[in-house]
């Protein structure tokens, strides 16, 4: 499994509700539940193909890490002068009962217990 933690372009979240007249009028009142979650990352190297990865981001920025696992799509190819760079694109779902589940932090961030 390849990790990614860097590059990020875009992340997008969304409400799963969807809108429209063919919608199922059984599930019309529904409450919205959890959320889908795209994200958008540049590589200067491709994936293999079919390569899943994992996927270290901070939505809020807070230093709540969320992780992801999953394949990326490949949705373009950028020149960058004459160096080439690959857009990927990772969506998933996030479960309500993910929504406040977080990463724990590495090591060397966790508080250090006081003695006494």
């Amino acid at each position: 499994m390849i990790d990614v933690s860097d590059g990020f372009t875009d992340i997008t979240v969304g409400q799963d509700a969807l809108a429209g007249p063919w919608r199922d009028p059984l599930t019309a009142a529904r409450v919205p539940t959890g959320a889908q979650v795209k994200l958008s990352f540049v590589r200067r190297l491709p994936l293999p193909a079919h390569a899943a990865v994992r996927i270290r981001y901070d939505l809020a920025e807070n230093g709540c890490e969320r992780e992801a696992h999953g394949v990326p799509r490949l949705q373009n190819t950028i020149m960058d002068g004459e160096e080439v760079c690959y857009l990927y694109t990772l969506t998933y779902w996030l479960a309500p009962q993910a929504v406040m589940k977080f990463c724990a932090a590495p090591a060397s961030d966790q508080p250090l217990a006081m003695a006494g």
